[in-house]
């Protein structure tokens, strides 16, 4: 037989043929996805993901690596096996992990079938799930770089970025103090996400000396911390939404204590002139006290 016919019944085979035996919902291992995603395999490799699924797997689903995610891989192996013999085909069965609000429940759903335990939850019907936020939008897959979680959130969250950058404000752009230190972003049993069940428990995670019991307790500080602070930064010291004797004042009537100057002229007076226009002058323990004395705060 003339080499020719080898050619052609060659030819007939191939084009007569299916050109591959892979059935949908086949997995063909992560070796099939590295032959071309070379650039992703290094970043995997390096990402816990791939440190975890590659080398030491916890069960079936992690040991199939990259389908693991993204689902078998046999569509998409044939359509690019098509596409290098010219055929114009689209490379994509639809896989997982597509921007876009109309993909997020997708894509969250493949993140939750492992990620649905301790600080996730909370996340259905948490307000950034309600938002129609992706996982994608906030997280960086398959990438070596350290997330910046501060500059994650204040992406969306304009106006608290403008706050952190005000005088007085907690360490935050220092990164010593995070958005997270207070707050969930996947959902809490709180209210705004904080990682304890109210305002004050959260600051009192830190400010511990706050929290008492005190003999004397100050009612507003017992109540909420927010009510005097603001989280986020202000440009009064101590974090405070006004100076102190204007917040003060905000529930505290000015009668006993004017806010003009004591001259000093009659000392005898009892004018409780307000001296040097500072409150904390003398209600020194603002938090609350506990001396026999300290009813009114000022020890």
């Amino acid at each position: 037989m003339k080499p020719i016919y080898y050619i052609v019944i060659a030819f007939t085979l191939i084009t007569l043929l299916p050109l591959s035996s892979y059935a949908e919902g086949d997995y063909l291992g992560e070796k099939e996805c590295y032959a071309c995603h070379r650039n992703i395999k290094k970043l995997y490799l390096q990402d816990i993901h791939g440190r975890i699924f590659t080398e030491n797997p916890r069960n079936e689903a992690e040991a199939r690596s990259c389908e693991a995610c993204h689902g078998p891989g046999a569509l998409h192996k044939d359509a690019a096996d098509k596409a290098d013999m010219g055929e114009k085909v689209p490379l994509g069965v639809k896989f997982p992990f597509k921007k876009g609000k109309e993909n997020s429940i997708d894509n969250n759903g493949k993140c939750l079938s492992c990620h649905e335990k301790g600080n996730h939850s909370n996340w259905q019907g948490s307000i950034h799930d309600m938002a129609g936020l992706s996982c994608i939008d906030c997280h960086t897959i398959h990438s070596k770089d350290k997330i910046d979680g501060i500059l994650t959130c204040t992406g969306c969250h304009l106006q608290k970025r403008a706050q952190v950058q005000r005088s007085s404000h907690i360490s935050i752009m220092d990164r010593s103090v995070k958005c997270t230190s207070c707050h969930n972003p996947h959902g809490s049993a709180g209210s705004k996400l904080l990682e304890f069940g109210s305002i004050n428990e959260t600051c009192y995670s830190c400010h511990a000396e706050k929290r008492g019991p005190l003999l004397w307790e100050h009612a507003p500080v017992r109540e909420d911390c927010s009510l005097c602070h603001d989280s986020h930064g202000s440009n009064n010291p101590a974090l405070l939404k006004m100076r102190t004797s204007y917040l003060c004042q905000s529930c505290h009537s000015a009668i006993i204590h004017p806010g003009d100057l004591y001259d000093g002229s009659d000392m005898s007076a009892k004018s409780n002139m307000l001296l040097g226009k500072g409150c904390l002058n003398c209600h020194s323990m603002i938090h609350g006290s506990n001396h026999p004395s300290g009813s009114a705060f000022t020890r």
